[in-house]
């Protein structure tokens, strides 16, 4: 059954998505201005004709059975399970099963890692003026390499058992055409000497871009929390069981 609903809720997001003025594509498509925003009203009893459903098909670059039965509201399978993973690495985070360091992506934490794939990332350093406090440098994203980032060379980085050391990135748009920040996290694979993309806020995904920088949100958090060495930590769990055991 045609679901006239399901039809503008998707043209109204391949809309949006694709940076189009509705008057303009009605215009385009042989409909009258405000043909779309009439039949968006409950008492509009008007079914869109099978020649404009090809036609905004076409305008929109879809085929007409997605346009019509898909959902394009709804999240794919990937992105699910890529956020699923996120909300797990932020459980865990938050939990303290994985510690975050924060590390500089210098000659000498490059040699640490025994590759040089941080200083690939790194790129050449940027003009001193763009921040007087910092060093900055150019940022190349295995996302989107033409983005034409900047970071200061600071990551967090962690072990995880089957994924290797996962390093979790935060660069600037200093010409803020993206706007924000860029979140990205990546796998380095020590046996390959090469860095694997897992996610990046430059995929332009809502969920997933909340799931990463919730993840960077949880890392920050942990970061400034106290630091207690492993050692103070066994005397502490002691203590606490002689007091439990006391009492």
């Amino acid at each position: 059954m045609f679901d006239k609903d399901r039809l503008l809720k998707n043209i109204n997001i391949l809309i949006k998505e694709r940076g189009l003025k509705i008057g303009e594509l009605e215009t385009s498509v042989g409909v009258s201005t405000g043909y779309l925003s009439r039949l968006h009203r409950a008492e509009t009893n008007v079914i869109p004709g099978i020649d404009f459903v090809s036609n905004i098909a076409d305008a929109l670059d879809v085929s007409i059975d997605a346009l019509i039965n898909s959902e394009f509201d709804r999240p794919n399978d990937n992105t699910m399970y890529m956020a699923n993973f996120l909300k797990e690495l932020i459980s865990d985070t938050n939990q303290l099963v994985y510690d975050w360091e924060l590390s500089i992506s210098t000659e000498a934490t490059d040699n640490a890692y025994g590759t040089g794939v941080t200083s690939e990332l790194k790129g050449n350093k940027i003009p001193s003026d763009y921040n007087s406090e910092s060093t900055y440098f150019n940022y190349r994203s295995r996302f989107n390499p033409g983005a034409n980032l900047v970071f200061d060379g600071k990551h967090y980085f962690t072990e995880i058992d089957g994924m290797g050391v996962i390093l979790l990135f935060a660069a600037e748009d200093p010409k803020n055409r993206i706007g924000g920040n860029v979140f990205e996290l990546y796998s380095l694979d020590y046996y390959k000497n090469m860095l694997i993309p897992i996610c990046s806020t430059l995929d332009n995904d809502g969920v997933v871009d909340a799931s990463l920088k919730d993840l960077y949100a949880s890392v920050l958090a942990r970061d400034k929390d106290l630091k207690i060495s492993n050692d103070a930590k066994e005397l502490i769990e002691k203590y606490l069981k002689k007091k439990s055991h006391d009492q």
